[in-house]
């Protein structure tokens, strides 16, 4: 009996106000707008709504619809690569660089994935010349000492994001160049310096990868464990 009230009122007050002037009163608007029922019972023949009525009609008509879910991030695969030109590791998406002759870079193993594209709280990640070392290496900015930003490379978030693990730079002595990888140091010629982004992991074995080049001098033993992490990483 109150709904019928209600709503008999609020009809009522549309078809006394002029029609250049059809608008309810606040007091009376949170009265008969308080229900769905009022944005239903609107017919052909009744006497059109205010501006007002209507934008309330159309916000309570989506008010219980769920927001659409955010699109799904685009990611890429981060390998190691071996360059045999400079005489180093490198570190991007996609296939191997091409080098002088023809040749392509030999790819090594799945390092992390990171975003295709900007996302919030990303930042882009570059690849850089080092004027000094004779090497690339791979951070975001700014740039490390009496380096050259290069190309874009892909985008990772700047700080710890669910889902993500910390992808750090490490030197190595032995090649005299940074590497950047997830988890812990691969071999001892590693240091660790700093964390550079955040990722996320690759699904395959990512940690303590011995990454030097086949044909560097090693001993025995060194080689036959390099060997076996290689071959079953790549099963």
């Amino acid at each position: 009996a109150r709904l019928g009230s209600t709503l008999w009122t609020c009809g009522f007050l549309a078809i006394l106000a002029p029609s250049s002037s059809r608008t309810i009163s606040p007091r009376s608007r949170r009265s008969c707008l308080g229900s769905t029922r009022f944005c239903r019972s609107t017919t052909p023949s009744s006497p059109p709504l205010s501006r007002e009525s209507n934008s309330f009609c159309r916000r309570r008509a989506t008010a219980g619809n769920p927001p659409p879910p955010p699109p799904p991030l685009e990611l890429v695969t981060v390998h190691d690569f071996w360059n045999a030109e400079l005489k180093q590791l490198t570190f991007h998406p996609g296939d191997g660089w091409l080098l002088a002759g023809g040749a392509h870079e030999e790819r090594k193993g799945p390092q992390f994935v990171a975003l295709a594209r900007a996302a919030p709280g990303a930042v882009p990640v570059y690849d850089w010349w080092s004027n000094k070392l004779k090497k690339l290496s791979l951070h975001p900015e700014p740039a490390w000492e009496g380096e050259t930003r290069r190309g874009l490379q892909f985008y990772a978030h700047a700080a710890p994001a669910k889902g993500t693990v910390p992808v750090r730079a490490f030197w190595h002595d032995k090649l005299k160049q940074f590497t950047v990888h997830s988890g812990g140091a691969w071999v001892r010629e590693e240091t660790e310096r700093a964390t550079l982004f955040h990722a996320y992991p690759v699904p395959v074995a990512r940690a303590r990868l011995a990454r030097l080049p086949w044909g560097d001098a090693r001993d025995a033993a060194a080689t036959a464990v390099a060997a076996a992490v290689r071959g079953s990483a790549c099963r």
